[in-house]
C-alpha cells in the first residue's frame, strides 16, 4: 500500500499537477470584460483582468450561461458560448475552486480547497459561503468509522496440553496463523488519523468533485476519502463515509451522474465508487486497471466512461457491473475529463495537452487535436461555433475541431 505521504503528494491528480505548473501565460483567445467597481471585501476573490489566463479547472452550464471556476476563487461567466467573458461580481473566497454544478439556470454550487463550498442563486453573478474548513472544525462532527476486518474466532487445538503449552515435538511458532491486518488502517476505535473534522493532521482536504441529485440532495467528495452530504440544499453539510468497508483512505477524485439515477466517483487502484439509488447507498466496483481514475462522464447511450492515468479509458454499459478498456495505447498522458459533443463525438483531455477524439463511439481514437504547447487541460466544454473550450494550466483556450493541415 502506498504511504499517506506519497499519495498525499499526488493528491487530486491533475488538479495538483496543474497547480504546480500554472503560470501567468497570456490567453490567445477569448475576450474579457473587467468587472466595474465590484463590492470587494477582504478575503473575496480579487478582481483581475487575467482571469482567463490563470488556472481554470471546471465549467458548467447555468441555462445558456457558462460558468468556469479556478484558482484564487476566480469565477468567470459567459453568455455567448464562450466568445466573451466577465468575472463574477462577488466570490467570498480565495481558495482554489475545483468543481461547479448547476441544477437549473439560476441555482448552483462550487467547491474546492479548504473544504470550501459556495452557493449561488443568480446564475453565478454573486456567491455565498455554505461550508469551509473553519466551519467543519467548529462543528467537530466525526466521520463514521471505517469497517474493520473480522478477527477469526480462536480454534481449539486438540493437541494442546491442558495448560495450553504446545505438544511435545512441535517447533516453536510452527503453523502459527499470521496476524489479521486491519482492513482499513484504522486505530482501535475504528477511526483513521484525521477523520475528525478540524483535525490538524489534514488541514486542507480539498473537494475534487461535486454533484447534486436533486435541489436538496448534494455530495462533495475529495482527498483522503473525505466527503460531505447535504439533504437541505446546502443549509447544512455533514461528513459521510461512502463505503464503511473501504480498504483505505483513497482519494475521491470526481463525481458525476450515471444513467437511471446512478452516481459514480472515480478513485484509486482502479476502483470506482458507485450508487444506484441517487447517492443513498454505495458500493465499490473494481476494474482490471490498478491505477488512479481522475474523472468520467456518461454518454448519450447511457454508457459510463472513467478516465485516468497513463491514458486509461474504461467503459461500462451496465452501470458499472462490467468494464472494457478503450483507447488502449493511444496516449501515455493521463486523462482528466471529457465531453460528448452534439454530433456524438467523444473528446477526452488531460495533461501534456492531450486531446483524444473518437467519432465512432469509442472504437477508434486519434490525438490530432492535442496541444503542441503541452499545457495541461483539466476540463473541456463545447463552445461557440462548434469550438472546444479548453480549461486548464493556461486558463481558457479555444480549439477548432478541424486539425491543422500539415505544411509542405
Amino acid at each position: 500500500m502506498t504511504s499517506r505521504l506519497t499519495r498525499g503528494a499526488a493528491l487530486g491528480g491533475l488538479t495538483l499537477a496543474l497547480l504546480l505548473g500554472a503560470g501567468p501565460v497570456r490567453a490567445e483567445d477569448g475576450a474579457y470584460t473587467p468587472v466595474a467597481n465590484p463590492d470587494f471585501k477582504a478575503g473575496d476573490a480579487t478582481p483581475t483582468d487575467l482571469i482567463l489566463d490563470d488556472l481554470l479547472l471546471s465549467a458548467a452550464h447555468a441555462g445558456k450561461r457558462l460558468v468556469a471556476v479556478g484558482e484564487f476563487g476566480h469565477i468567470a461567466l459567459s453568455d455567448d458560448d464562450g466568445k466573451t467573458w466577465r468575472q463574477a461580481k462577488t466570490v467570498p473566497t480565495q481558495s482554489t475552486l475545483t468543481s461547479v454544478v448547476f441544477i437549473d439556470d439560476k441555482n448552483g454550487w462550487a467547491a474546492g480547497h479548504d473544504k470550501t463550498i459556495l452557493v449561488t442563486a443568480d446564475a453565478g453573478e454573486t456567491w455565498t459561503v455554505q461550508y469551509t474548513r473553519a466551519m467543519s472544525a467548529a462543528a467537530g462532527i466525526p466521520l463514521e468509522p471505517r469497517g474493520r476486518a473480522e478477527e477469526p474466532a480462536p480454534v481449539e487445538d486438540p493437541g494442546l496440553a491442558p495448560d495450553g503449552a504446545a505438544p511435545a515435538g512441535d517447533a516453536a511458532g510452527a503453523d502459527t496463523a499470521a496476524p489479521v491486518e486491519d482492513a482499513a488502517s484504522t486505530s482501535q476505535d475504528g477511526f483513521v488519523d484525521g477523520d475528525v473534522t478540524g483535525s490538524e493532521i489534514e488541514p486542507d482536504i480539498p473537494f475534487l468533485g461535486l454533484i447534486f441529485t436533486s435541489p436538496t440532495h448534494g455530495l462533495a467528495v475529495g482527498g483522503f476519502n473525505y466527503a460531505v452530504e447535504t439533504t437541505d440544499g446546502g443549509k447544512t453539510w455533514k461528513p459521510k463515509r461512502l463505503v464503511k468497508s473501504a480498504a483505505d483512505d483513497f482519494h475521491l477524485n470526481a463525481a458525476f451522474a450515471g444513467p437511471d439515477g446512478s452516481v459514480f466517483v472515480p478513485s484509486e487502484l482502479g476502483q470506482v465508487y458507485r450508487s444506484l439509488d441517487g447517492g443513498t447507498t454505495w458500493d465499490i466496483v473494481q476494474t482490471e486497471y490498478e491505477g488512479s481514475f481522475w474523472g468520467g462522464l456518461t454518454l448519450k447511450d447511457g454508457s459510463v466512461l472513467v478516465v485516468g492515468m497513463r491514458g486509461n479509458v474504461w467503459r461500462s454499459r451496465d452501470k458499472g457491473n462490467t468494464w472494457e478498456q478503450l483507447a488502449a495505447e493511444t496516449t501515455p498522458e493521463s486523462l482528466s475529463s471529457g465531453v460528448q459533443l452534439d454530433d456524438g463525438t467523444i473528446v477526452l483531455v488531460g495533461i501534456g495537452g492531450a486531446i483524444l477524439r473518437s467519432k465512432d463511439d469509442g472504437a477508434t481514437w486519434d490525438t490530432a487535436l492535442s496541444q503542441t504547447d503541452r499545457k495541461g487541460i483539466a476540463a473541456v466544454v463545447q463552445g461557440h461555433d462548434g469550438m472546444l473550450l479548453l480549461l486548464g494550466e493556461s486558463g481558457l483556450r479555444e480549439k477548432s475541431l478541424e486539425a491543422p493541415k500539415p505544411q509542405g
